[in-house]
């Protein structure tokens, strides 16, 4: 078994911020993040969903209609920062501070798409 540097680098930090994520979130939103890589926080009449992607934007819907509203790009201090480690403090600002998430996010326009998810592919095969 061989083990390269920069992915044990690059992996580790990214399980010990899942790790964080799984310790934050309720367990049907656990969940979710495990299945669909996202995580959908509603508050208010909005519902805010964030992806596990470096500097993904947060999708913001409406909860009554499920109509799409904007996409929001925060972006912290830390660069190298895991993506594990995003969603958690996206996630806290989604469900606590909502007006602080549009304070600071830069405010693009409405996704486009609908607002269920699906599963992100994992495998790919090679012929």
């Amino acid at each position: 078994m061989r083990l390269d540097v920069s992915t044990y680098q690059q992996g580790v930090p990214e399980l010990v911020a899942a790790e964080l994520v799984r310790d934050v979130v309720e367990p049907k939103e656990f969940h979710e993040f495990c299945q669909f890589d996202c995580l959908t926080v509603k508050n208010g009449d909005k519902y805010y969903r964030i992806p596990r992607r470096p500097h993904g934007l947060i999708e913001v819907w409406d909860a009554k209609t499920r109509r799409p509203l904007a996409r929001l790009c925060v972006v912290f201090q830390d660069p190298g920062m895991p993506p594990s480690d995003e969603v958690v403090m996206k996630y806290l600002l989604a469900k606590h501070q909502p007006d602080m998430l549009w304070q600071v996010g830069v405010k693009f326009s409405p996704p486009t798409g609908r607002f269920e998810v699906t599963p992100p592919r994992r495998w790919s095969v090679d012929f």
